[in-house]
């Protein structure tokens, strides 16, 4: 077994949200792994831990992160700096 990465729940005390997230070596981006790592927490989250809502932040240059998160069932409400 390699480990390629980790995906799960954090809890952001600046957005005061529970968020998921994802890092993965570049070698196995575009695999579709975000994607299918995220889901079942996806549902653990709203239907074990009755979270009202789950977030990303994401780069909004960051194409591909913003496609895992529509393929998540997530909406992108808002794009732009995150970063100071």
């Amino acid at each position: 077994m390699k480990l390629i990465g980790f995906s799960g729940f954090k809890f952001d005390t600046e957005l005061n949200a529970t968020e998921i997230g994802y890092r993965f070596l570049p070698s196995y981006w575009g695999k579709g792994i975000a994607t299918e790592s995220g889901l079942p927490f996806i549902k653990l989250g709203f239907e074990k831990f009755d979270l009202k809502e789950i977030v990303d932040v994401v780069y909004d240059t960051n194409t591909a992160s913003i496609r895992v998160l529509e393929k998540l069932g997530m909406q992108l409400k808002k794009i732009g700096d995150f970063f100071d």
